[in-house]
């Protein structure tokens, strides 16, 4: 169904964004999100060793912040 096929759109625009951060070590903010797609973002990258991710701004315009950890 539709949720399903966001979440895979949502897990490689997460995945993809993600490497990108990881390699230029410079935040991407993501596109406004609601709660149920920034959770799938911060869930996707939760095991990353290189980047961390943050929701940032207010509801309805919340959205997801990739940034390079600090080693």
């Amino acid at each position: 169904g539709y949720k399903s096929q966001r979440k895979k759109q949502l897990e490689i625009l997460a995945t993809k964004t993600a490497k990108e951060v990881a390699k230029s070590k410079v935040s991407a903010r993501l596109g406004k999100m609601n709660a149920y797609e920034r959770r799938v973002i911060h869930t996707k990258l939760s095991d990353w060793r290189d980047v961390t991710t943050e929701s940032e701004g207010e509801e309805p315009n919340r959205y997801v912040v990739i940034k390079p950890k600090q080693k």
